[in-house]
């Protein structure tokens, strides 16, 4: 009886470690697929980080390109224009006010005109007893001779004007007329720097075709090649430094290339092209 009871204690035992084997196994597994889910939990926290930085990176430099090509060039450029068409207005005044100088010290030189101004005194005095003739004379001294009267500027003005249009055949109808290439309207701007300045090539092309000169420049030293990286029209550059004629790193009355005006309107595009051919 006691051997039966020692067997059946035994076997009990037996039974208890193998059940207690089991869980022990189960536990070990549940503990290795739960250190399994928070590894992946980690990686997946590490994941969102890296994402989460990348995406503020890819904000700030997206923001940071928008405000330096677009927001900022957009505001600047107005001013530039505006700060422009200023100078220009005040380099055309005072060549007005020096032209009219240089006249009056021409007439002032002139010894006709003292022997013109004396005849006209004289006639008028001896008119003056003469009611009629007085007025016969009035009608024949103020009147000024075909052959003196001045030229009118306003075929420069149709002539820039259609070219800055791109108006292409009114271009070509003013100059069929006579109207000289290289005349100067605003700012001492020739057509051909009003056409690159607002990006119309083809104009360009044919005023160049012409005979318009690439060489001159504006009241503020601005050449055709300023001009046309202001305007931002990629073509028109291409164009106008396949034609080897201006330096590319000359410089305006205020220091700027063409390279740096293309910067400050925005044109990177046109600012990495003219790095790409030598431009400093």
């Amino acid at each position: 009886m006691s051997g039966v009871i020692f067997i059946s204690l035994v076997l009990l035992c037996g039974v208890r470690d193998v059940h207690s084997d089991t869980n022990l196994a189960a536990l070990s597994k549940k503990l290795n697929m739960l250190d399994r889910t928070l590894k992946a939990w980690k990686g997946t926290v590490v994941d969102l980080g890296t994402e989460m930085s990348y995406n503020v990176d890819f904000l700030e430099s997206s923001l940071k390109e928008e405000l330096t090509n677009t927001l900022i060039p957009a505001l600047i450029k107005p001013l530039v224009l505006r700060i422009q068409e200023l100078e220009d207005r005040d380099a055309l005044r005072e060549k007005q006010i020096q032209n009219l100088t240089e006249q009056i010290q021409k007439a002032s030189s002139d010894p006709s005109h003292g022997e013109r101004a004396e005849q006209m005194t004289t006639v008028t005095t001896h008119a003056s007893s003469d009611p009629s003739q007085t007025a016969r004379t009035a009608v024949t001294t103020t009147k000024k001779p075909a052959t003196q009267a001045t030229p009118s500027p306003a075929h420069c003005g149709d002539l820039s004007g259609a070219s800055r249009r791109g108006n292409l055949e009114e271009v070509k109808r003013l100059l069929s007329r006579g109207v000289d290439v290289n005349c100067r309207w605003r700012g001492s701007r020739t057509p051909v720097m009003w056409a690159a300045y607002d990006g119309h090539r083809d104009v360009v092309e044919l005023l160049v075709g012409e005979g318009a000169d690439v060489s001159l420049v504006d009241v503020v030293g601005n050449n055709i090649l300023h001009l046309a990286c202001i305007g931002g029209d990629m073509e028109t550059v291409k164009f106008l430094l396949s034609l080897h004629v201006v330096d590319i790193d000359a410089r305006d009355k205020r220091g700027q290339t063409a390279a740096d005006l293309a910067r400050l309107m925005g044109h990177t595009r046109v600012a990495d092209l003219l790095v790409s051919r030598g431009a400093q």
